[in-house]
């Protein structure tokens, strides 16, 4: 039991990672190492991303074309940057044929939420 007014270590912990619009790569290498894996929505909505068959290129879009609604959900699994700019690593939930094997780079920029996954037991 937590008394009135105080936070407890887990009410911290979930301040630390509720979705907001300063993410850098290296906030989250601290929160992937620590929570293994992330999940993210992100602005998607042209047939490049459909498309994309590599991880050394980072998907983008201009703020002109992209979305103001997240339009996919993939699995967070690391993060870089790259002459300048920032990206995460995802497990698209498309399969193996998308990006390579299934992992690719988005531009960090398009996030629009990023969670830690909680609960999820792998059977």
């Amino acid at each position: 039991m937590v008394e009135e007014g105080v936070e407890s270590e887990d009410e911290t912990e979930m301040k630390e990672i509720v979705p907001e619009d300063n993410w850098t790569t290296r906030r989250l290498k601290r929160i992937l190492k620590k929570y293994g894996c992330l999940l993210g929505t992100f602005k998607c909505n042209d047939h490049k991303f459909h498309a994309y068959t590599s991880t050394l290129k980072i998907y983008h879009l201009s703020p002109q074309v992209a979305s103001k609604q997240p339009q996919h959900c993939a699995m967070i699994v690391g993060c870089g940057s790259a002459k300048g700019q920032e990206y995460v690593v995802i497990q698209n939930s498309y399969g193996t044929t998308w990006g390579k094997t299934g992992f690719g780079r988005v531009s960090l920029e398009l996030f629009d939420q990023i969670q830690v996954i909680r609960g999820v037991h792998w059977i």
